[in-house]
């Protein structure tokens, strides 16, 4: 079993040598350079070594509070809900909202989020790949009627600071 706490800056180079395991050397570049100042957690084993984490960004104000980065679990203690319970132990204390990126064809990680409550928040191009935003715990009200909108049913009308979230029918979207 996996004892979950929350993540600390002595945890940084644990968590390092157990992502470097997970994911392609690629991403470590990324990982060095972010801070995870949110919500991170880590699961650890009886030995103490992380065999499991989710890293969280804080977000800048007004949109969410945090950004999923990571989400790891070493392939010895898959299948057994850590992810699950990492990702809604972060969605208990995250306030406003979470939110993170998932390649469109990545059917079993996107299977967990949806699964949890997550929805397309964005659809865009990456890399000749197509990447979703999905977020969790945001909701709009329309400018026009108050109508309550999620990220996939808004529509944004206006430049610049004077965007505004209306709802299909105000936007005369049918």
């Amino acid at each position: 079993m996996l004892h979950l706490r929350r993540y600390v800056a002595e945890d940084r180079e644990a968590v390092r040598e157990t992502f470097r395991t997970i994911f392609d050397r690629s991403e470590l570049p990324h990982f060095d350079a972010n801070r995870f100042d949110g919500p991170s957690i880590v699961g650890l084993d009886d030995s103490g070594s992380v065999c499991a984490f989710i890293l969280v960004e804080q977000t800048p104000e007004g949109y969410t509070d945090c950004e999923i980065a990571y989400l790891g679990v070493a392939a010895a203690w898959r299948r057994h809900g850590y992810a699950r319970k990492l990702i809604s132990t972060v969605q208990e204390v995250a306030g406003l909202g979470v939110w993170l990126k998932v390649l469109e064809r990545n059917s079993a990680a996107r299977r967990l989020y949806e699964g949890l409550g997550f929805v397309i928040g964005e659809r865009y191009a990456v890399e000749g790949d197509v990447g979703l935003t999905l977020v969790w715990g945001v909701e709009y009200r329309c400018a026009l009627c108050s109508g309550l909108l999620t990220p996939a049913t808004v529509v944004w009308s206006g430049l610049g600071e004077k965007t505004q979230p209306r709802c299909r029918e105000c936007h005369g979207i049918n």
